[in-house]
């Protein structure tokens, strides 16, 4: 971004030379002198030393971009960064009257070796994905918020063509107003009506799903209170169906979401808490390996997560029921992870340990569904690849992570899968059915190695890859293909 600024200086200064043609021969020299000049101190300011802000630093960047409070930033007080002056745009002479413009730039490539274990049509080449984020957050007064911001998804290349999640041409992905007041990070109430992105946790059951192309949204109310001790939410919304072409995304008539959640703060060490929760989910037709019916599904769960001076916890429960047609439903998911940082180490390694179980269909013949359904999850329970979903499965993945600058880290995993029930077979992020587990009695689905590496270019600017290596397993060799699975994705991403 520093290069880009110091380019668009030098072309303006080679503007205001072009506008001074009009002088003699020896002031245009002088002119154009001073430009070159104006560039080469630029540069050397570039290579010399970093971009330092003033006292008052801009706000972090989220992943969730309506989560940022630019709320008494001023870009006028130098030196700023380019993109600075658009983060808080004065409204008439009220403080509390601004807007907010921002965007995000996603550009990535991606490939699979015998995609779906070779089931999959197999691409040599890979292919392309693009994603763009345009956002307007505009402050009408210090309890009134319009946010909106415009999605574009593109895919190119893939063999097979896109999939759903793909591609979504020019789109509207958030249009809310908020009615609240905010006094800080843990002292704010709001309503929020509209189109909005939803995200708990760490996303076991309600994400954005930021892996793959296209983000969900969620179209309905939220309401939120917060103070230093306790966090109240309740929510009642749509899924937005994502459709191809432009301005043609609606809510899912046929599913509904709704629930509430309690948050204790400070428990056990002073960034601790403990969270309770309650959801339900209606669906217009769910399918998994003991048939396809209409699902009404409670989520009753709680999670407990902490991060101390090298330790750090996330252990989450939830345990699910309601009606799948006319059967009962009853299922189950316990997750870990656990980590410790070396903080007086080199690089600051963080050995962890994940694990996760979720039920799976006891008996295909009875009257009972035991299948957990991870409603709107991310895809963190098999990495990128998206390989195996969170239904019947128990995974165990030790991992370190190194930080060997403090901007670049490197995260090495291997993530053991088997099936929780062996007579229900294996599913993707989805709920799709990817095997029967009716023609074999294995557990064991495979092995997935993992290595991530994440470089923070500048404030803006990232670069990211992630290569896993699949070994399949007895279950996956037993149901053909057991085709092994290479999968890579690098992605830059740009936000301001």
């Amino acid at each position: 971004l520093d290069i880009i600024e110091a380019a668009l200086r030098c072309v303006l200064s080679g503007v205001a030379l072009v506008n001074n043609l009009r002088l003699d021969n020896h002031m245009r020299i002088s002119t154009r002198d001073a430009t070159l000049a104006r560039c080469v101190a630029l540069a050397a300011a570039l290579i010399a030393q970093p971009r330092v802000h003033a006292q008052s630093e801009p706000p972090a960047y989220q992943m969730m971009r309506n989560e940022e409070d630019w709320r008494g930033f001023s870009a006028t007080d130098p030196p700023r960064g380019f993109w600075d002056p658009i983060k808080h745009i004065q409204l008439g002479d009220a403080p509390e009257r601004f807007v907010s413009l921002g965007g995000d730039a996603r550009v990535r490539y991606e490939y699979y070796h015998n995609p779906s274990f070779g089931r999959g049509v197999q691409d040599h080449n890979g292919y392309g994905l693009q994603r763009y984020l345009l956002h307007a957050d505009v402050h009408l007064n210090r309890w009134l918020r319009v946010f909106s911001q415009l999605q574009h998804s593109k895919e190119s290349g893939r063999a097979g063509g896109p999939r759903s999640f793909d591609e979504n041409e020019l789109d509207m992905h958030q249009l809310f107003v908020e009615l609240g007041r905010n006094e800080g990070r843990r002292d704010f109430t709001f309503l929020r009506l509209g189109r909005q992105e939803l995200e708990f946790g760490v996303a076991r059951l309600m994400s954005v799903r930021d892996g793959r192309n296209t983000r969900i949204a969620f179209q309905g109310a939220r309401f939120v209170n917060q103070n230093e001790k306790y966090r109240h939410a309740v929510w009642l919304l749509r899924p937005v169906k994502i459709e191809p072409d432009p301005f043609d995304d609606s809510w899912d008539k046929g599913r509904l979401v709704a629930g509430f959640g309690i948050t204790r703060y400070d428990v056990f060490v002073p960034d601790g808490a403990w969270v309770i929760y309650y959801t339900q989910f209606q669906g217009e037709k769910a399918r998994f390996e003991q048939g396809a019916a209409r699902e009404k599904r409670h989520t009753l769960g709680s999670r407990i997560s902490g991060r101390g001076s090298r330790w750090d916890y996330n252990y989450e429960a939830a345990y699910q029921f309601g009606k799948f047609g006319g059967q009962p439903i009853r299922a189950w998911d316990v997750a870990t992870d656990t980590g410790y940082t070396f903080a007086d180490t080199r690089w600051r390694p963080r050995v962890g340990l994940r694990v996760d179980v979720t039920s799976g269909d006891r008996d295909l013949a009875d009257d009972e569904l035991n299948n957990f359904n991870p409603l709107f999850a991310s895809t963190a329970y098999s990495g990128l690849a998206g390989l195996i979903g969170p239904s019947n499965a128990i995974d165990v993945v030790p991992s370190v992570t190194l930080r060997l600058s403090n901007d670049f880290s490197l995260t090495l995993g291997s993530a053991l899968f088997w099936r929780h029930s062996k007579n229900d077979g294996v599913y993707d992020l989805d709920l799709n059915l990817i095997r029967s587990g009716k023609h074999s009695n294995a557990r064991f689905i495979g092995q997935q190695t993992t290595a991530i590496a994440n470089w923070q270019l500048t404030r803006h600017a990232s670069l990211s890859a992630t290569l896993s290596y699949f070994a399949a397993g007895r279950f996956l060799k037993e149901t053909p293909p057991g085709d092994d699975v290479t999968y890579f994705t690098a992605w830059w991403n740009y936000r301001f």
